[in-house]
């Protein structure tokens, strides 16, 4: 939610994908108590599967292009070396 914020103004997109069963009976509760400030989208296996999600919580930086430049499976991902690869891709120069 704080890289949404910081750097929604140069082009940061962010998506979240729930992959709960209960669907959006689950997934709303979650995002409302939580002032999530990002879209979150429901899926499915057939989701997960186009993305290769092998294990969660996953996390995928997409460039600008559309690729997948990196992706993190089942672990968190370090917060200071995710905001530099973002900072990269959004070119980003100084705070």
């Amino acid at each position: 939610m704080e890289f949404a914020k910081k750097y929604k103004s140069r082009g940061l997109a962010v998506i979240g994908m729930a992959l709960d069963e209960d669907g959006w009976k689950a997934v709303k509760p979650f995002v409302k108590a939580k002032k999530m400030n990002y879209t979150v989208v429901v899926g499915g296996d057939g989701l997960a599967k186009l993305y290769g999600v092998e294990s969660t919580p996953a996390t995928f930086l997409i460039g600008r292009d559309g690729r997948i430049v990196r992706t993190d499976m089942g672990r968190l991902v370090d917060r200071a070396e995710c905001e530099r690869e973002i900072r990269r891709l959004l070119g980003a120069k100084g705070e």
